[in-house]
């Protein structure tokens, strides 16, 4: 059985922080269909529109999560991260203060390549921090966001717009953004294998 090295445990904190920035784009992936009718309804569209900015959610993050992997080697993780970080701000803001469901359809698509480009490098860069007899387990901070995601999505969203409007929702997903991107800068995920073999 492999103990977790020195060098895993020094990058502790760059995993937790880049798990919760994780959490919030996969969170945020998920909220939209739980509030679409309300969606809908404040920018005075069809909710059919609305269903095709979440499939136009999807399929941006998969293509960014897919071009990502082509070119893994050359990706500077902690620096592509807090890139990533900005624009699912910016698409946030785009969403949060949309007039008009084109815009909304934009802020979303562009949330969508963001949101996977979180996600592609969260999972390397995880990757890279554990040594390999403890990597398993260090990635399974990965597996609990996937499943918190739609668990805290769908309940938050229209808990929140229970309360208040749609554009809330983005206005929170901002701030908890910045928030892990914050904590990201601070606490980097290595480039860099932790532990390679000989």
């Amino acid at each position: 059985m492999s103990l977790p090295n020195q060098t895993t445990k020094s990058h502790t904190p760059a995993i937790i922080a880049s798990c919760l920035l994780l959490l919030t784009a996969l969170t945020d992936s998920h909220v939209v269909p739980a509030i679409a009718p309300q969606i809908a309804s404040g920018l005075n569209t069809s909710k059919t529109l609305i269903a095709f900015s979440i499939s136009a959610y999807a399929v941006a993050a998969a293509t960014i999560a897919i071009t990502l992997a082509k070119y893994s080697a050359k990706v500077v993780i902690s620096r592509w991260l807090l890139v990533a970080t900005g624009i699912f701000v910016l698409a946030a803001i785009i969403t949060a203060s949309s007039p008009h469901p084109a815009i909304f359809f934009i802020g979303r698509t562009i949330g969508g390549f963001a949101g996977g480009l979180i996600s592609a490098l969260t999972i390397s860069g995880i990757a890279n921090a554990a040594d390999y007899g403890t990597r398993g387990k260090q990635m399974s901070g990965v597996a609990v966001c996937y499943l918190l995601a739609p668990v805290l999505g769908v309940p938050l969203g229209t808990f929140i717009v229970s309360l208040s409007t749609w554009r809330v929702v983005f206005l929170l997903t901002l701030m908890a953004a910045l928030t892990s991107g914050v904590l990201s800068y601070f606490y980097p995920l290595p480039n860099a294998l932790a532990n390679k073999p000989h």
